[in-house]
């Protein structure tokens, strides 16, 4: 009454002194009596709440919400409620028993022996006998009587689990081994003179000499432990304790131990661990490990992020990662060695000891875990079962005539393998010249190592420098550092580095034909080494020249090297920071293009890392340039340009040609192709290449041939971009198709060797050529290609494969346009900025030869249905055409210089694209 009194709240009006005393002295009751019955958790929460009505608001508020989802939750729990075996079928049934009462309060009465039926049919599979006899019950049973007879037959089947326990272990495992590979089981008709076999009892074993079995079945044999035991490698027998000992835990209570002992830890990588003096304490439900026991036995133990690393002597031993709040390593097994119990005592059947380690789940350690005590086993003993030899008869495959080849590679892969080589005197030069290099340029500087830094490593590479007929120029040595130790965030920020285009290249060697340019040719030596570090970095002392008496010290970077992450970014800010100071302007097409012009006489600069090429008017104005970077970097003047990236520029009285024949015989003998068969086209019309399903051929091989192209295709080779880009979408798994298609472009190099891209003065028009190829493989995606020609030459092309779906020829061949028309307004805008062209540049004529799509361009309306990502591309060719930057006009196929681009061709339509490409042997 009292408790209903205060859960309502203090009746209205003024109390006496006698009642508020009573409600009073109630309230404070019934908060303690609520408070009590919380957990630590909840008292926390509502402990600050004074007045009794107020904290069973609360209450009622959190917990006694009734709404639709609730009861729904109930109705859902009583029907998905499912009976397991590892729990007590009377507990299980007081469950479903508990839930039909929560639905009788929700006004969802279940009739007594509906709820009966519904737990018998919940009963797992090894109560079905048991279920089936109560169904077969003439009379109802209600569920009171229903439990008392699950606590009858649990009771039963207890004891009966027991008395089972009592069987001889020996005699399970004997049952077990006359059950193999069907002996035994033959039964002999009575009528059969086969002689009785005698029983095992009556014949001693030859192994032990006892009675009961034969010497192949007897435990006694190495043979047969290793299966006997299993997977564990070895155990003891526990004695109890006498003693009490105890380990005091981070509550402040004391668990009891039981043993101590050794234990392995063999982790996935199959590294094995000893621990000693492991303690065995029942009560504790992990396998935890200290980690400053570990680095006090010699091991490393790092923590980064979410995983935990533990080597020892620089040797990877295992990992593990964060689950629960801790660190749980990964392993394959682990098995006590021994047991070394506390104190001595009586033995006794008491719990087998098994080792807690970190965190082992059951499932992990469930192949060591012994259920019974097992005698002792000599460590010395092997318990792995022998290999047999197979009786597969194996005949020796022929692989044709053996050959033996000697590869002759002498370039040398450290210091001492140089000075121990013929040609160490060369390379000993070429070593002490890139040491003065570094130190003349102050690139670093000796100190003291920092505590805890671990500073990057760095090594010699030399390289033999080959001239194009293949006789060695120079002998080059580098001191590169091993950045692949850097960590972003830490040693580097920003690694981005632009280089000139091929594109830009090709179009400023135009300009020496038409306006009379002279070219010359500069290499900056130790380029890397010029850039500023921003970042603090420790690399260790060079090999062969470590500082004596000052072994222990490193060197701290002052400037870039080559190797490190951000060398090529540091090395293009100081060149650009350089030309820009001395009045150089930017090209804003292309960041890698400087000139500078006034009064008639100018000089263009464009940088590929450490190659530059000057464009002057005159030889005056170039010598000036020179002079001016030897001052700020340590340059090799290489006179007028002869090669520049392996391209040879051939110059006569009708133009500039640029050949790359010496490097495309040196590519076809490196891959065996030099006396291949010549093919008059580079890829077969009739071929369809589809994606390889089966086992890839020669993967390495094929990726490194198609690098090469790539190289030949987007400098001066455009007739073969169509089969490289084709042939590149296979680079991951090839098959045989694409092999030979890959050789027939080899073959096709081979007889077009000589051929070259020629300039001439006329015609000084750039002028462009756009087609596609719709649906041109088995992934539904047309192929784009166009090509830009400049003095009777390409200056710029390209093959691809369109990145959107068209749905039909005019959709494919406006994608292409648009993809054009973005290359002509970088083209145009390359020219405007160059200081000797003219600034006004006319329209770029595009020549198209699909009707309907130039139609489409030329007119502003649309009605018709089309993707989004088409109306975009043909948006874009419009405001091109609107602004002046293309002109869009037709031609026929035939004469498509594009055509080339986006499908196979016979041969008389290739000679004739070659021809108008301005491709001619030399």
């Amino acid at each position: 009454m009292h408790v209903f009194w205060v859960s309502k709240g203090k009746s209205e009006g003024d109390l006496s002194d006698a009642d508020l005393q009573r409600f009073t002295e109630t309230n404070t009751l019934f908060r303690v009596a609520i408070l009590s019955a919380f957990t630590n958790r909840l008292v926390d929460v509502y402990m600050h709440i004074k007045d009794g009505k107020e904290l069973w608001d609360a209450l009622e508020a959190k917990f006694g919400a009734s709404g639709a989802g609730s009861d729904l939750y109930i109705m859902e729990s009583f029907h998905d409620f499912k009976m397991v075996n590892d729990k007590s079928i009377v507990q299980q049934a007081h469950d479903i028993q508990c839930i039909a009462k929560e639905l009788e309060i929700l006004k969802c009465s279940l009739p007594d022996p509906f709820v009966a039926g519904c737990i018998i049919a919940k009963l797992p599979s090894s109560w079905r006998s048991f279920a089936t006899a109560l169904k077969h019950k003439r009379t109802k049973i209600s569920v009171e009587e229903l439990i008392a007879s699950f606590d009858v037959e649990e009771k039963a089947r207890a004891k009966d689990t027991k008395g089972g326990e009592g069987h001889s272990v020996a005699n399970t495992v004997q049952n077990q081994r006359n059950q193999g590979k069907g002996k035994g089981k033959f039964k002999p008709n009575k009528t059969t003179n086969f002689k009785k076999k005698k029983n095992k009892a009556e014949l001693p074993c030859f192994t032990c000499g006892e009675l009961g079995h034969f010497s192949k079945d007897c435990p006694e044999r190495e043979d047969r432990r290793g299966k006997r035991d299993g997977n564990r490698q070895s155990s003891k027998t526990v004695n109890t304790v006498t003693r009490d000992c105890s380990v005091l835990m981070g509550n402040g209570s004391a668990a009891y131990v039981l043993g101590t002992g050794m234990v392995d830890l063999k982790f996935t990588l199959g590294k094995i661990v000893q621990l000693k003096n492991v303690q065995h304490v029942p009560s504790m439900n992990k396998n935890l490990v200290s980690g400053s026991l570990l680095l006090r036995d010699g091991f490393k133990v790092v923590l980064e992020s979410n995983k935990i690393v533990v080597s020892r002597h620089d040797l990877f031993i295992g990992k593990g990662y964060v689950s629960g709040g801790l660190f749980r390593l990964s392993f394959l097994d682990f098995s006590n060695k021994c047991v070394n119990h506390i104190c001595g005592g009586v033995n006794d059947d008491a719990s087998l000891w098994y080792g807690r380690l970190c965190h082992i789940t059951p499932e992990l350690n469930a192949p060591t875990e012994v259920f019974e005590p097992t005698r002792e086993i000599n460590p010395k003993e092997d318990n792995n079962e022998a290999p047999r030899k197979s009786k597969r008869q194996r005949v020796e495959k022929s692989f044709g005539n053996d050959f033996i080849v000697y590869l002759m590679d002498d370039t040398p892969t450290s210091i001492s393998e140089a000075y121990a080589s013929p040609d160490a005197d060369n390379w000993k030069e070429a070593v002490q010249s890139e040491l003065d290099s570094i130190l003349s340029n102050g690139t670093w500087e000796l100190t003291e190592r920092p505590y805890g830094c671990k500073p990057v490593g760095c090594k010699w590479v030399f390289k033999k420098k080959l001239r194009p007929d293949g006789t060695i120029e120079k002998y080059k040595a580098r001191l590169v550092a091993k950045g692949y130790t850097q960590k972003e965030g830490e040693d580097f920020f920003d690694t981005y580095s632009p280089v000139v285009k091929m594109t830009t290249i090709r179009v400023l060697l135009f300009l020496p034909v038409s306006y009379g340019l002279i070219i010359h040719h500069m290499d900056v030596k130790t380029a890397f080494l010029n850039g500023e570090l921003e970042e603090e970095i420790y690399m260790e002392q060079p090999d062969g020249f470590v500082v004596k008496g000052q072994e222990s010290k490193v060197c701290k970077l002052l400037k870039s090297l080559y190797g490190l992450k951000q060398g090529p970014k540091q090395w293009h800010e100081k060149f650009d920071t350089t030309l820009t100071s001395a009045g150089f302007a930017v090209n804003e097409a292309d960041s890698c293009v400087y000139y500078r012009y006034g009064g008639g006489k100018g000089v263009i600069l464009c940088l590929y890392v450490d190659d530059i090429l000057i464009f002057g008017t005159d030889i005056d104005v170039i010598n000036e340039v020179k002079s001016f970077l030897s001052t700020k970097f340590d340059m090799k003047d290489l006179g007028e340009a002869d090669v520049i990236l392996n391209i040879k520029l051939i110059k006569d009285e009708s133009g500039i040609t640029l050949s790359q024949t010496h490097y495309v015989e040196k590519v076809l003998s490196r891959f065996g192709y030099i006396d291949s068969k010549p093919s008059p086209t580079p890829y077969d019309p009739s071929v369809t290449l589809k994606k390889n399903k089966r086992i890839g051929v020669n993967q390495l091989k094929y990726s490194q041939i198609i690098g090469s192209l790539m190289y030949f295709a987007s400098a001066t080779r455009p007739d073969i971009s169509f089969a490289v880009s084709k042939l590149s979408r296979f680079m991951s798994n090839p098959g045989i198709d694409h092999w030979h298609a890959l050789e027939r472009v080899m073959c096709y190099l081979k007889e077009t060797m000589s051929y070259g891209i020629h300039y001439s003065v006329h015609p000084a028009v750039l002028e462009g050529y756009s087609d596609a190829n719709w649906i041109s493989d088995d992934k539904l995606y047309a192929t784009s290609g166009y090509l830009f020609m400049l003095g009777g030459g390409a200056v710029s092309w390209r093959s691809c494969k369109q990145t959107i779906l068209t749905r039909s020829t005019i959709e494919a061949e406006l994608a292409a346009l648009d993809t054009a028309s973005v290359e002509a307004d970088w083209l145009r805008e390359l020219l405007r900025d160059l200081p000797v062209v003219e600034k006004l540049i006319p329209a770029i004529l595009m020549n198209c030869d699909n009707q309907t799509a130039i139609a489409k361009v030329n007119s502003d309306k649309e009605n018709a249905k089309s993707s989004r990502h088409v109306r975009r591309r043909v948006k874009s060719v419009r405001k091109m055409r609107h602004s002046g930057v293309i002109s869009v006009t037709y031609i026929q196929t035939e004469k498509n210089l594009a055509n080339p681009f986006t499908k196979g061709l016979s041969h008389n339509v290739i000679d004739i694209a070659l021809r108008e490409m301005g491709l001619r042997p030399i």
